[in-house]
C-alpha cells in the first residue's frame, strides 16, 4: 500500500473516551460495531484474539480493529491495563475503506508511543463542542500509526530501548544503570548510548533525571511533601544535587517553583 492512498483520509470520531485505565485482572470482550478501533497498548504484556487469531501485545503494540471483528483480550499479569481506543468512521468512503484493508491483522510496535500518548491525551481534553478539531487530531494520530506501519519492522535492539524508555517514564523513582540497560539490549556501552540518543535526543542518565524532575514538579504542586522527601522519593539521595538539577531545568529552585505556581493557581 502506498502512502498516497491515505492522504485523503479523514476520521470522524464515534467516542471521545480515548484513554482507558483498566483495573487489575483486566480482560475485554467485544463485537466491534460499525466503526473502526485503532487500539494501542500503553502497558502489557497480554494476549488478544481477533476472530480467533491470537495476537500477543506489549506496551506500544498497535492494531486496527475492523467493524464486526470479534475480540477478546486479557492482561497476562495481575496489574491494571492502560490503552488508547480511537473509535472512528471514515469520511470519503469507499476509497478510504480500500486503503484501510492493508492494515487488517497486521499489529505493529509503535516507534512513537510517547508522541501518540501525548496526542491522545490532548485529544481527550478537546471540548465536545469542537468536534472538527477532535476529528483533525484523531486523523493525525492515525497517520503517525500508518507511517510506522509503512516503515516496517524496527530493529529489535531499538524496540528494547523504546520499551526501556517507557519503563523509565513509568518508574522515575527507580535507578536504571546505563550498563545494565545496555546489557539488556545486547549492545556495548558506546553503541547503546548512541542508539538511545538517536531515539530520545538525549543520553540515558540525562533522560532519567528529566523524568524525575517532571515528576518532582507534579509532586511540588499536588502533594504536601517537603523538598527533602520529594528528593528521596525520586531517588535523589543528595537534596542539594536535586535542587541544582531542578534549577538548571526550570530556572528556579523547587521551593520557588512551588510558591510561584501555587500563587498562580489561586
Amino acid at each position: 500500500m502506498k502512502q498516497e492512498k491515505l492522504r485523503g483520509l479523514k476520521l470522524s470520531l464515534c467516542d471521545r473516551l480515548i484513554l482507558h485505565n483498566n483495573p487489575p485482572g483486566w480482560n475485554w470482550r467485544s463485537n466491534i460495531p460499525d466503526y473502526y478501533n485503532l487500539w494501542i497498548a500503553l502497558s502489557g504484556p497480554g494476549k488478544m484474539w481477533i476472530n480467533d487469531e491470537l495476537i500477543p501485545f506489549s506496551a506500544g503494540t498497535a492494531i486496527l480493529l475492523y467493524p464486526n471483528d470479534s475480540v477478546y483480550a486479557e492482561r497476562l499479569d495481575s496489574a491494571g491495563m492502560r490503552n488508547i481506543g480511537l473509535h472512528f468512521r471514515c469520511i470519503n468512503e469507499p476509497t478510504n475503506k480500500r486503503g484501510l484493508q492493508a492494515f487488517k491483522l497486521h499489529p505493529i510496535q509503535l516507534r512513537r508511543l510517547s508522541l501518540i500518548h501525548e496526542m491522545a491525551r490532548y485529544l481527550s481534553e478537546v471540548p465536545v463542542s469542537q468536534q472538527e478539531e477532535a476529528n483533525d487530531w484523531a486523523t493525525k494520530i492515525f497517520h503517525v500509526f500508518a507511517r510506522d506501519w509503512l516503515l516496517g519492522p524496527e530493529d529489535p535492539r531499538d524496540q528494547i530501548i523504546r520499551a526501556q524508555v517507557e519503563r523509565i517514564k513509568e518508574r522515575p523513582y527507580q535507578s536504571f544503570p546505563t550498563e545494565e540497560l545496555a546489557k539488556e539490549a545486547g549492545l556495548s556501552l558506546s553503541q547503546y548510548r548512541r542508539r538511545f540518543a538517536k531515539l530520545t535526543q538525549t543520553q540515558p542518565r540525562t533522560f532519567s533525571i528529566l523524568q524525575r524532575l517532571e515528576t518532582a514538579k507534579r509532586l511540588l504542586l499536588e502533594s504536601t511533601l517537603n523538598i527533602d522527601q520529594i528528593a528521596q522519593a525520586l531517588g535523589f539521595n543528595d537534596t542539594p544535587f536535586f535542587s541544582r538539577q531542578f534549577r538548571k531545568k526550570t530556572g528556579m529552585s523547587p521551593s520557588e517553583f512551588r510558591a510561584q505556581n501555587r500563587e498562580d493557581s489561586v
